[in-house]
């Protein structure tokens, strides 16, 4: 899940500020629906859109609820094409089909639910029209009873032991996507946690941001969990998820790097360890300003030399590269790999390209990590369309010229009173742009058959976000056209800085044009 920088105090516009676009629609069906859509998006004053409790009643979407039937838009099994692989700035199967992955999440424990509901559930995902299911937190000692129902069973003093039955429950729920057409995508590292018992001088941080990046003890262990989940036979499919290609994506590391500021620098003794690489590399480099009291070195972003973020950028790159390799010639995984999603600064498409796409998570809407009230950070009640920049606006910073770009989580989410307004916008605006995949944050975090949405990441039965994903798909994979002109911004990587997030062309650019970013001199 995300966890970019402190959303601001939320301003309700009066108003939707901005041009109203063009939207050429060949569905007179799906026009309807998006017309529907737009006249319900807060247009007055937020006091005006208040109604008493007493007006409420209560809304019950069943388990297996699929008001809509999509199914033939969800082509079964997944795999018949081949596998995937990229075209210029598309996804296509190795027979030449393309495809626009329209998918979800599941996370923790909802990886892996009790075979009779993942058999529902596969054939629920189909009808809604998912065509691709996200395998989230599924290790994160987090999730569940306190790591008892994750993959890794943490008891053993390391994360190196497997439930083999909840990698069982796992395998099953795959198959039964696989026969409703639906592929998988798979974290690599995502929550797992380091311990001393996996040979580390200390415990790390859960996640091990930034950690899993240059301790090499880390990146071992994550070599050898890739090696042996992609190598296991699923017994279900009869083949090893390295050569099934309904297997589509493997991620590398979830939302991970070295370069932005949730890495705990203070940490020892990784961080001198760091500082005595860095000594050797600006060294070799022949660099001049280099302290001789290594104390002074900072790799804190708002302290770090311009030399400090060269480093780490090298660090990032290598990893991304060894990964790169070790998936391909040494396990031999077909999926498409992809780095950090992370959406932190320009350097990450910088550092990306052994990576065969770009992924980065968009939030209109994020818990606060301020001030906690009754336990929980609150989110802010944001108007989204009501804003000058949103967020899909400085994304757009990571689709570069010769890559698909895809974004495996987004949200503007519960308990948010104006979510209904973003599925036909942001699909719109993919259409748009020509983005690769959407896979939204998320259907479900638990493995409770319930009929009423709880908590902000449990989607499923909430009529505001997935009530309106038929009308969402329909725009983004058939009815909305791709835009007519591609303009491309040209980046000097030695005159920005590569933590820059957003530049003002791609703001008003990305509503007229296909907008792409490019570091090449004379961009194609």
């Amino acid at each position: 899940m995300d966890s970019s920088s402190d959303p601001q105090t939320p301003q309700i516009s009066t108003g939707i500020k901005g041009k109203v676009m063009k939207i050429i629609i060949r569905s007179r069906y799906t026009f309807l629906c998006l017309f529907i859509s737009i006249l319900s998006l807060p247009a007055l004053k937020a006091e005006n859109l208040k109604t008493s409790e007493a007006d409420w009643f209560p809304w019950r979407v069943p388990y297996s609820s699929s008001v809509v039937d999509l199914s033939h838009l969800v082509e079964a099994p997944a795999g018949k094409h081949g596998f995937l692989k990229t075209k210029e700035r598309n996804f296509v199967f190795s027979d030449g089909t393309p495809i626009k992955f329209w998918g979800t999440n599941v996370v923790g424990i909802a990886c892996m639910p009790e075979k009779k509901n993942a058999v529902i559930l596969a054939k629920t995902m189909r009808k809604r029209g998912f065509n691709l299911v996200r395998f989230h937190f599924y290790e994160a000692k987090w999730t569940g009873d306190k790591g008892a129902t994750t993959l890794i069973d943490y008891t053993k003093g390391d994360s190196q032991h497997w439930r083999e039955d909840k990698l069982d429950l796992m395998f099953y729920f795959i198959n039964e996507l696989k026969k409703n057409g639906v592929y998988t995508m798979i974290d690599a590292n995502s929550g797992r946690e380091y311990l001393k018992g996996d040979g580390l001088p200390t415990r790390l941080p859960p996640r091990a941001r930034g950690h899993a990046i240059f301790v090499e003890r880390c990146i071992e262990l994550q070599e050898d969990m890739i090696s042996r989940l992609f190598s296991r036979k699923n017994p279900y499919t009869g083949l090893a998820m390295k050569n099934d290609p309904a297997i589509a994506i493997l991620n590398l590391n979830n939302e991970n790097d070295c370069l932005y500021g949730g890495v705990p620098w203070n940490l020892e003794p990784y961080t001198q360890q760091m500082k005595k690489r860095y000594k050797k590399w600006a060294e070799a480099r022949g660099e001049k300003t280099v302290p001789s009291n290594l104390n002074k070195v900072s790799f804190w972003p708002n302290r770090r030399s311009k030399h400090c973020t060269k480093f780490l950028m090298n660090i990032q790159q290598t990893y991304q590269e060894r990964m790169a390799h070790f998936c391909r010639e040494t396990v031999g995984i077909n999926a498409l790999l992809c780095g950090t999603n992370w959406n932190m600064g320009f350097f990450t498409p910088l550092t990306h390209q052994s990576m065969d796409f770009s992924d980065c998570h968009l939030y209109e809407t994020h818990p606060a990590k301020k001030k906690k009230i009754r336990g929980l950070y609150p989110i802010p009640n944001k108007l989204a369309l009501g804003e000058h920049e949103l967020e899909f606006h400085s994304k757009n910073l990571f689709k570069v010229v010769d890559k698909p770009f895809f974004s495996s989580e987004w949200d503007h989410r519960m308990p948010v009173e104006y979510r209904a307004e973003y599925p036909c916008f942001l699909a719109y605006q993919a259409a748009f742009g020509n983005w690769a995949g959407l896979v939204h944050f998320s259907a479900m975090t638990t493995n409770r058959v319930l009929d009423f949405a709880e908590g902000n990441s449990n989607s499923w039965y909430d009529p505001a976000i997935y009530g309106l994903f038929p009308h969402a798909i329909l725009l983004y994979q058939r009815d909305a056209l791709p835009a007519q002109k591609t303009v491309v911004m040209k980046v000097d990587p030695k005159k920005i800085d590569v933590m820059q997030q957003t530049f003002p062309a791609q703001i008003k650019s990305s509503e007229v044009h296909n907008f792409l970013v490019s570091t090449e001199e004379q961009p194609q």
